[in-house]
């Protein structure tokens, strides 16, 4: 409840230019007996319960309706209740704001085998099946010497394929069948048996990681241009985890950066991309700044920045002007110095003087009348 004869002066920012809150509005609140009841009497020190100092609220006036935070600072019954509101347009970034990707929830997909997980990703692989990853070889850092190679050091490869036959077109994953690998560990060469499925791994599609981060904060992503985009809808997040399907399960958590935060994501997709995530309620809508750019006014706002010439009147100040004799004879005359004269000569006639003069004025060389 607010007093009577309250007023706050408040702008609305475009959320394509800010991440936090349009702005603050301090004001102070009666304290009536509703508003004291809402707060739990504070002032009165005998609560038993933890005080709470933050509100969701709603300012509501005539047809407008505006959600924010309602923090109070203070409360006495004669001076009223002192407190701030903050408009929540930035209330999703809030949200994000110190968490981790390993801090938010990840599906987790179950199979009957190994080898359905393999099928699937070979479909994948060929584009014969759309699901939340694409699958592709990346080659890693690490050197392992396989022992049934004649090779010295190879190079660990995910998703390394083979060819089924020689005169096949189709292909497997390498690591459909078990192989052993020998490292060499203070000049010791240790046996390694990796089991089937190691080194075969999907690669998340960033649409699905903005997608479950949204979700997990109470959000519907809307259809965007990862979605739709032919070349932006294959963008994956790279991943090193050998061992992702020797389960028998995908988890997604396996698959993130789990010790980064979610805003750095965001905010590489935002600086990247060149996009915007707008918050609509409970629907996110990721919009690009070229159409921003060129898409159609809903309102007309001519008005607020081209309006009637406002008049200022001011108080009536002499004026002198004196003439400068310190130019050379027979210097050039240069086209701004002519300017000037004839804007001076202007100048005096828009206040009513007629220059007076019986002779021509010598500029650097030329004559030019002024009269």
């Amino acid at each position: 409840m607010l007093s009577p004869g309250f007023t706050a002066d408040m702008s609305q920012t475009n959320p394509f230019l800010t991440d936090t809150g349009s702005q603050s509005i301090p004001l102070t609140l009666p304290a009536s007996e509703h508003n004291m009841k809402i707060i739990g009497y504070l002032y009165r020190g005998q609560s038993t319960n933890r005080f709470q100092k933050r509100h969701d609220v709603i300012m509501h006036h005539g047809s407008v309706n505006m959600s924010g935070v309602l923090i109070i600072d203070s409360a006495h019954p004669a001076d009223g209740i002192d407190c701030t509101f903050y408009t929540n347009e930035g209330q999703l970034y809030e949200k994000m704001n110190g968490v981790k990707m390993g801090d938010i929830s990840w599906p987790k997909r179950t199979y009957s085998g190994v080898d359905i997980i393999m099928v699937i990703l070979k479909l994948i692989m060929r584009e014969e099946a759309n699901e939340d990853f694409y699958v592709f070889p990346v080659k890693t850092s690490n050197e392992l010497k396989r022992s049934d190679y004649e090779q010295e050091d190879m190079t660990f490869i995910l998703n390394e394929t083979i060819s089924v036959s020689q005169n096949s077109s189709e292909v497997k994953f390498v690591g459909e069948e078990p192989r052993n690998y020998v490292t060499t560990t203070d000049g010791t060469e240790n046996t390694i048996e990796l089991p089937i499925g190691y080194g075969i791994t999907p690669f998340l599609k960033l649409s699905v990681v903005l997608r479950n981060i949204m979700k997990e904060f109470g959000y519907t992503l809307n259809t965007n241009i990862f979605d739709t985009h032919n070349s932006l809808r294959r963008i994956v997040l790279i991943n090193n985890t050998a061992d992702a399907i020797c389960g028998g399960f995908i988890d997604y958590s396996q698959l993130i950066p789990g010790d980064i935060e979610v805003m750095d994501l965001i905010n590489i997709v935002r600086t990247n991309f060149g996009v915007e995530f707008v918050e609509r309620g409970q629907k996110i809508d990721i919009v690009t700044w070229n159409e921003a750019i060129t898409s159609h006014a809903d309102k007309d706002l001519t008005r607020y920045i081209a309006g009637k010439t406002r008049i200022e009147l001011v108080e009536p100040s002499n004026l002198n002007i004196t003439m400068d004799r310190s130019l050379t004879p027979y210097a050039s005359v240069e086209k701004n110095s002519r300017e000037e004269l004839s804007a001076n000569t202007d100048l005096l006639k828009m206040y009513g003087i007629q220059p007076k003069h019986s002779h021509p004025i010598l500029i650097t060389g030329h004559i030019w009348d002024v009269t």
